[in-house]
């Protein structure tokens, strides 16, 4: 033993040379890393939309890399004898294959409560996304990580580098660098950083002391096949899922306009609008909200400039706004994936005609404005009936902004009566056709799309959910369970016990009563004895898959009543500004503004029983909502509710 690690040492710095050798280090391990950083740009936020590439052929195509290498190296002799002795006669070797895979366990462990202990953060987890993959897919992907990947990895990281770093640096420094370089290019799918620098450091400790590569290529084995071991039921369950309803064509065809005529269809429109639009400088964000009164004067310039070079994007939009109707396309490899909308191109549209609606009531520019208005209200509509709740929530979220905006105008600008007339009258007319209901047909798709691919296929409708279609989605939370078998949060076993058909015929209830609860008011939903909030409730309860996701659906679906709630207070406030430059004073209630013809009926609060609530006051009046308390709070200003004491939302006066 002390002749092998003399001989080592006197490579040092010998021939060949440092430099050499650092070279075709260099080289060797960019080549290797170079296929994985090709499969890091396949994945979406830490998920693989396509495991054959990323899990499979990659791997595969870096390891034979590896092979390569050290055949080439190991023929030229470009950095001296290897040395790839693979066993040795001697008793130590058999005792490793059972010592060294438990060596490695112990350091993993250690690693892993050091790191949690700490509070380190380390990269979590590479997934793929396991739809639509055969047993032939877990098997192949068993043999790549448990025989093909350790016996090529060791041949070159112990075989190769660390031989290579110990003529340049010495022994313990090349068992330290080998490892460091290990965990940082060993980004497997089922690796992470903490044990592959366990592995590393252990296989590493063995080749410099002891030379032979047999037992660490075993151990290396035992761990991986130790890992597959435990995966292998949840991967045999996942091949059972299968995907046999296309809900992607059911959503393009039940979000079809009535009228299928291309020109009467704004996607085009929009889509030359999302790619011609130029985004907003991030210096101008905090400005945009405000209004032109308070600009300074180089944000003001920078602001018009901006709005200026949109003008073909804008004219896009305007064109688009123009046609009947909007029908994206939904296409994708799942119902959920098709249901994403082009939410930035879409915002930064908003963005810019809010914008030049803030220029052109600074401008006096009211015939403008009224066109501006009117382009930006439709294009917030077009975003809405039977679409995806994204789609939906995003054209509520500019139409919030359009009346914000209105608001915050009349603050601050002065208008004549005939354009407040005119003004109020276009936003009436947009309140009687507001839908103001979220349509909820096509995220029942996106559920039933989830169910089959969730839930194993056993026929007749049952099924289970595999542990893979929960792993796969939540990263790798808990050192302690990482090293074989990855578990997952506290409520996921309550997934794990979910039947299928059960499942199915829970989510098909919760929509048919939650379509019911939208159409009410807040206050109808929260107060009448009507049954429906019990049972969306028990639903909840009773399902965690509809659990998961029916209180986000309950959680939004009032949005669409603060919108409209804002759009009557918008109309009400002009009607009270109008009223008091005619009259002179303020009106002493909603009704008289009623029996003056100002306002066609009194606006009602949907969080209450009674109207929105009006209070004449010195110089001045308030309008206000009860917000989400639903109880009259004296207009202390709140955000839907949200304030300390829950508040009021209060419209007028601007804050």
């Amino acid at each position: 033993m002390s002749e092998l690690v003399a001989g080592s040492e006197a490579g040092v710095g010998g021939s060949p040379r440092r430099l050499q050798i650092l070279g075709i280090l260099f080289v060797s391990i960019v080549a290797v890393a170079t296929p994985v950083l090709f499969s890091s740009m396949l994945y979406t936020d830490g998920m693989s939309r396509n495991g054959l590439i990323t899990h499979v052929l990659v791997p595969l195509a870096d390891v034979l890399t590896m092979l390569l290498i050290v055949l080439v190296v190991k023929r030229i002799g470009a950095v001296g004898n290897l040395d790839l002795v693979w066993f040795r006669r001697r008793p130590s070797e058999i005792a490793a294959i059972l010592f060294l895979p438990a060596a490695t366990l112990v350091l993993m462990l250690l690693a892993a409560v050091s790191t949690d202990k700490l509070g380190v953060k380390l990269p979590g987890n590479r997934l793929f996304l396991a739809e639509d993959r055969d047993l032939a897919f877990f098997v192949a992907l068993t043999v790549r990580i448990a025989v093909i990947a350790p016996v090529l990895e060791e041949l070159f990281w112990r075989g190769f580098v660390q031989r290579a770093l110990e003529r340049v640096a010495g022994g313990l420094p090349a068992v330290l660098g080998q490892a460091v370089l290990f965990a940082a290019v060993h980004l497997a799918p089922f690796g992470r950083l903490g044990p592959a620098l366990a592995l590393g450091l252990v296989a590493g400790v063995w080749r410099w002391r002891r030379r032979t590569l047999g037992p660490i290529v075993l151990a290396h084995v035992a761990l991986n096949g130790l890992y597959c071991a435990g995966q292998w039921p949840h991967w045999l369950d996942y091949s059972r899922v299968k995907v046999t309803v296309d809900y992607v064509a059911k959503m393009a065809a039940a979000a079809r306009p009535p009228d299928d005529d291309p020109n009467a269809d704004a996607r085009d429109c929009y889509e030359r609008g999302f790619q011609t639009v130029v985004k907003m400088p991030d210096m101008l964000g905090a400005f945009r909200r405000g209004f032109p009164v308070d600009w300074p004067e180089e944000a003001f310039a920078q602001l018009r400039q901006w709005v200026a070079a949109n003008e073909e994007a804008l004219a896009y939009m305007a064109e688009g706004a123009r046609r009947p109707h909007y029908w994206p396309l939904y296409m994708g490899g799942s119902a959920m994936l098709a249901g994403m909308p082009q939410a930035a191109g879409a915002r930064d549209l908003a963005f810019v005609l809010d914008t030049r609606i803030k220029l052109r009531a600074f401008d006096g520019e009211d015939e403008l404005l009224s066109s501006d208005v009117a382009t930006l209200y439709r294009f917030a509509c077009h975003f809405g009936g039977r679409k995806v709740l994204s789609h939906q929530l995003l054209g509520v979220s500019i139409r919030t902004l359009l009346i914000g905006t209105l608001r915050g105008v009349l603050a601050y600008e002065s208008f004549p009566p005939q354009t407040l007339a005119a003004l109020q009258q276009q936003l009436e007319q947009y309140a009687d056709v507001d839908r103001n209901v979220l349509d909820f047909a096509l995220e029942r798709l996106v559920w039933l799309d989830g169910i089959q691919r969730m839930f194993t296929d056993e026929g007749n409708g049952q099924g289970r959910i595999p542990r893979v279609a929960i792993t796969q989605w939540n990263g790798l939370p808990e050192p302690l369970r990482l090293l074989i078998d990855p578990m997952t949060s506290g409520q996921n076993p309550d997934l794990f016990a979910l039947d299928r058909r059960r499942t199915t015929d829970c989510a098909e209830a919760f929509f048919r009563h939650i379509q019911i609860a939208a159409a009410k008011t807040p206050w109808e939903f929260r107060n009448e004895p009507n049954g429906v909030r019990d049972v969306l409730d028990g639903l909840i309860r009773q399902n965690a898959f509809v659990g998961l996701l029916g209180t986000v659906c309950r959680g939004i679906m009032d949005l669409p009543w603060h919108a409209r709630t804002d759009l009557d207070a918008l109309v009400t406030t002009i009607a009270v500004i109008r009223y008091e430059i005619e009259q002179d004073e303020y009106p002493d209630s909603l009704t008289q503004l009623v029996e003056a013809r100002f306002l066609r009926r009194v606006p009602q609060d949907p969080y209450s029983t009674g109207p929105l609530i009006y209070r004449r006051m010195e110089g001045g009046f308030r309008l206000y909502s009860c917000g989400l308390d639903f109880d009259d709070d004296g207009g202390t200003p709140s955000q839907w509710g949200q304030g300390e004491q829950g508040g009021d939302q209060v419209f007028w006066p601007v804050r």
